[in-house]
């Protein structure tokens, strides 16, 4: 991974954030659990999501979210830390060369300009996130906010089109 600039700078904050979230776990309300949980699932492909995430419900007890938390972050960084690796190499100029999280910190428009490029650069599963979000642009600057897609795992109303477009075949998503 050294000797890729785009990179490193991101690795060492994944790495540093993973740490700090670690420390901050025990002093953590619920919300706080939740929405930690969301941002980050929400950079998992399904199969990932339902490995890592199979003990944890968002209506635990606290001591008991923690707890799953406390075992979720490790894994999810080191998740994360893999995906950057794998992209590392990639000139980071198209949809493929992105992780999820460097796509859910990219606004719609950006993301959508490089898909009219490229309209096979993303998965089903990706296209169906970037369809919830899309719809949650009620006014044209969110189209242009790079943090609607960490804002957006707070609103049920995003888990629940993501949830309804997941029941959709591939063929219609894209």
């Amino acid at each position: 991974m050294d000797g890729h600039p785009r990179i490193e700078g991101q690795r060492q904050y994944i790495e540093r954030r993973g740490e700090e979230l670690l420390e901050r776990v025990p002093f953590m309300d619920d919300a706080e659990l939740r929405w930690t949980v969301r941002l980050f699932r929400d950079c998992l492909p399904l199969a990932e999501q339902q490995q890592m995430l199979q003990d944890y419900s968002e209506y635990l007890e606290l001591h008991q979210m923690r707890q799953v938390v406390e075992g979720f972050i490790p894994r999810y960084t080191e998740y994360a830390l893999e995906a950057l690796q794998v992209k590392g190499p990639t000139p980071g100029t198209s949809l493929r060369d992105l992780t999820e999280e460097e796509l859910q910190s990219m606004s719609a428009t950006e993301k959508w300009s490089l898909l009219a490029a490229d309209s096979s650069a993303l998965s089903a599963d990706q296209l169906r996130r970037e369809l919830a979000r899309l719809f949650l642009c009620l006014s044209f600057d969110l189209f242009h906010d790079p943090g609607l897609g960490e804002a957006a795992v707070e609103f049920s109303a995003y888990l629940d089109l993501l949830e309804r477009l997941g029941g959709m075949p591939e063929a219609a998503i894209e």
